[in-house]
């Protein structure tokens, strides 16, 4: 019997531009410790138009058995990683697709294995591996 836990987080999208707006494609939302999926999750495409904001609550099933309660209690952390495909429309026009690859990381509390409650987190580009 395979026990899950759900990892319930608000994500919002900004875009800041003036005159540009965003197409996104499915973004996949994955969860990982020490670079072993936990789980994983997808929130369906969406248009977003110029200087707006888009949030989505997602929850994401995580594997109990890879999270385990040792990991917790050495104040380790969790990976989120986004990856999506975006166009940009810019007067009409619309570009060709561009993949995004976004990565953050989160402590754990050692004190009871919970996350951070209200923390903002920014992401980051993900570095190519050469």
């Amino acid at each position: 019997m395979n026990k899950n836990t759900t990892v319930v987080f608000l994500l919002v999208i900004t875009n800041p531009n003036k005159g540009k707006d965003i197409i996104h494609g499915d973004i996949m939302v994955t969860l990982y410790k020490d670079g072993s999926v936990l789980g994983a999750e997808t929130i369906p495409g969406f248009y977003q138009g110029q200087k707006s904001n888009y949030s989505s609550r997602v929850l994401v099933n995580v594997d109990q058995l890879k999270l385990r309660q040792e990991d917790i209690n050495r104040n380790s952390t969790l990976e989120f990683g986004l990856e999506t495909w975006v166009r940009y429309r810019i007067l009409g026009w619309t570009s060709k697709r561009h993949l995004l690859k976004l990565e953050t990381s989160v402590p754990i509390s050692s004190v009871n294995g919970t996350l951070p409650m209200g923390e903002v987190l920014q992401f980051h580009s993900v570095k190519k591996k050469l």
